[in-house]
C-alpha cells in the first residue's frame, strides 16, 4: 500500500512541477496582451483563448492535488465530532462518493471529447478536444488521489493525524 502511494506522491509531485509551468505561461500570456493593447495599441488576437484553456486545465489539476493533501473546501461539523472508527468509515465512505463521482465525469468527459474533436477553436485553430481533455485528464488525477486519501486513510494508525 505504500508503494502506492509513493507512486502517486511521485505523480503529484510533477504534477505540481507542471502547474507551475502552466501557471507561469498563463501570465505571461496574460501580461503580454495588456503591454501589446495598452502600450502598442493592437491585441494578441489568440492570447485570450490560451489564458482560458490553461485556467481550465490548472483548475483541473490543482484541484486533483489539493485533494490529496486534503486542503479542498468542507464542510467538516460532523468529522470534527466524530473519533476514531466512526472518523475512519465516513472519511472512506465520502471518498468511495468522490471516486463514483469522478468517474462519471471521466466517462462523460471522454464523451464529450470525442463528440468536439472535429470542431476548431476560433483563434488557436486548436481541435476543441484538446480544450475539453482537461475534465478527463482532471477526474483521472482526482480518481487518483481520492484512492491515495482512502488508502491513507484505511492504513492510518489510531490517533495519527494527516
Amino acid at each position: 500500500m505504500t508503494a502506492i502511494l509513493r507512486v502517486i506522491d511521485l505523480v503529484n509531485k510533477w504534477i505540481k512541477t507542471i502547474l507551475g509551468v502552466l501557471l507561469a505561461v498563463m501570465s505571461i500570456t496574460i501580461m503580454a496582451q495588456v503591454f501589446s493593447r495598452f502600450v502598442l495599441g493592437s491585441s494578441i488576437t489568440w492570447s485570450e483563448e490560451l489564458a482560458r484553456l490553461l485556467m481550465a486545465y490548472i483548475i483541473f489539476i490543482a484541484a486533483a492535488v489539493a485533494l490529496r493533501y486534503q486542503k479542498l473546501i468542507a464542510v467538516e461539523i460532523v468529522p470534527d465530532r466524530l473519533r476514531g472508527r466512526s472518523k475512519t468509515i465516513l472519511t472512506i465512505f465520502i471518498q468511495l462518493i468522490g471516486i463514483i463521482f469522478f468517474f462519471i465525469l471521466l466517462v462523460q468527459g471522454v464523451e464529450m471529447v470525442q463528440k468536439v474533436h472535429l470542431q476548431q477553436s476560433a483563434a488557436l485553430r486548436l481541435p476543441m478536444s484538446v480544450f475539453y481533455a482537461c475534465v478527463p485528464i482532471g477526474a483521472f488525477l482526482l480518481i487518483m488521489n481520492s484512492i491515495a486519501v482512502t488508502i491513507e486513510t484505511f492504513t492510518k494508525k489510531e490517533g495519527e493525524n494527516k
